[in-house]
């Protein structure tokens, strides 16, 4: 017998900007329906990269974003790296709070959900690291 050599796992590198939207006492959530990883749980609106994105380069995502289009916002604060090894992936991010004077004029597929209601729906590990931090 020869010895077999392994298949080494190719590891899926990601950046995920989750924007934490509040509008009020409220923040913009989903439930994640396309299969994927965390199929089923809520997330924030999410702004994905393979590489790391800069503060201006993380602005101008936002402005383009169509359901955003138009839309006053200031950005509050920009979080430290969060990490999370899965199985066939590495997932790097970051939580950019976000304050909203006014209701986004564009249909989206985001709820708004009371903040103190949020505890209440089903997130990722990688966002609960998040909201136990606030």
């Amino acid at each position: 017998q020869l010895p077999v050599k392994e298949k080494k796992i190719q590891i899926k590198k990601r950046w995920f900007y989750f924007l934490v939207i509040r509008y009020k006492n409220e923040i913009f959530v989903q439930q994640r329906n396309q299969k994927d990883i965390w199929q089923g749980l809520y997330e924030f609106p999410l702004l994905e990269s393979t590489t790391p994105l800069s503060r201006k380069k993380i602005e101008k995502t936002i402005e383009e974003q169509e359901w955003l289009k138009g839309s006053a916002f200031e950005i509050i604060s920009i979080s430290p790296v969060y990490k999370q090894q899965l199985t066939h992936q590495f997932i790097q991010g970051r939580f950019i709070e976000i304050k909203m004077p006014r209701k986004p004029k564009a249909k989206t597929v985001y709820t708004l959900v009371k903040e103190r209601k949020l505890k209440q729906l089903p997130f990722p590990k990688f966002i609960n690291q998040y909201l136990q931090q606030v």
